[in-house]
């Protein structure tokens, strides 16, 4: 029928480049690197190339493929454009990485390794954050 499932059950006519769609309010990323725009296209590799070097999981390092950590990329450029807040998005980041990737389960780490981790994921929001200030996002 000439379309493709992508984030989230929604359809997108295969070919096309949509632009980022509403949900409740909010952007919604598509999962699908090659059904973005150019300009979401740029957001988007420089968001996935900062979550590689942040590599929560170890995975580039052990070998994975690029493409990885773009559930993760998708959580935490969708909560940059939505101006989500930062506690709120670092939840939302520990519970991807709990619940999708298994690692590291955020509940069985020391106090002082929670905080950490918190504090990485802070501090990889607010990157992200200035790194795409300056960009415009189509809605």
């Amino acid at each position: 029928d000439g379309q493709e499932l992508c984030s989230q059950g929604h359809y997108v006519e295969a070919g096309y480049s949509p632009t980022l769609k509403i949900k409740t309010n909010e952007i919604e990323t598509i999962d699908f690197y090659w059904a973005m725009t150019s300009d979401f296209k740029d957001i988007f590799k420089e968001t996935r190339r900062l979550v590689n070097e942040w590599d929560p999981c170890s995975f580039i390092e052990a070998g994975a493929p690029m493409d990885e950590y773009d559930a993760l990329t998708n959580k935490i450029l969708s909560g940059v454009i939505n101006q989500r807040e930062t506690e709120q998005l670092r939840n939302e980041v520990i519970e991807l990485l709990d619940n999708y990737y298994g690692t590291p389960v955020f509940d069985e780490l020391s106090t002082e390794r929670q905080e950490l981790l918190k504090n990485d994921i802070n501090e990889l929001i607010e990157k992200i954050d200035k790194t795409n200030t300056n960009k415009t996002y189509k809605q």
